[in-house]
């Protein structure tokens, strides 16, 4: 039995149930493997949790990265951040829930959260700045959150509601993609050159 399957397990336990419906005798069964297994490789039902917020966490992290990649026109390293996020917060429902509600739960969210505060929201006013040109730091704040509210909200919205009202409210035909891609041309065509 390996670590990783206990990973894995425990992973879909969350997406499934939710972090408080995790028990170590429910990762145990979907493991296949024995409670005392469980926590010979991690201590605790907490360090697994733990771990397993750690490692998606990271994934939310390295979205930023193509933030940096400054040979991509910002308008397209925006894209690619927004797409990759957002579909990170689908995958992650119950993360972005912990996450929104600021409960220092686990030390890699602690970690997160400094990340963000320290190069993460930086990364994107200083995407954005390009974007725009010279501009006061309140207005691409509020640029920022625009974005935030149109992209990632609706997400978030959508994995909370019951799935009737999800389906008959919060539908659209269109892809992540198809909506980013009308959220940008929307918000910054006056900000584009013509080629």
């Amino acid at each position: 039995m390996s670590k990783e399957k206990i990973l894995e397990a425990t992973s879909e336990l969350i997406r499934a149930e939710g972090i408080e419906g995790v028990t170590t005798r429910k990762i145990a069964a979907r493991a296949a493997t024995n409670i005392a297994l469980v926590n010979y490789y991690f201590g605790s039902k907490e360090q697994l949790i733990n771990e397993i917020v750690k490692r998606h966490l990271e994934s939310f992290r390295e979205a930023f990265n193509v933030l940096d990649e400054t040979k991509i026109p910002p308008i397209a390293r925006l894209k690619q951040f927004l797409l990759s996020y957002s579909s990170l917060l689908s995958e992650h429902p119950e993360l972005v829930k912990r996450l929104l509600s600021q409960e220092d739960l686990f030390e890699s969210h602690a970690q997160y959260v400094d990340f963000l505060k320290r190069q993460g929201f930086e990364k994107l006013v200083n995407t954005v700045t390009e974007i725009v040109g010279p501009t006061s730091r309140e207005k691409v704040l509020l640029m920022i959150e625009h974005m935030f509210g149109a992209i990632f909200y609706p997400i978030v919205i959508r994995s909370s509601l019951n799935p009737t009202i999800n389906a008959s409210l919060m539908s659209t035909s269109l892809s992540r993609e198809a909506q980013i891609d009308l959220f940008l041309g929307c918000y910054f065509s006056q900000f584009q050159t013509e080629p």
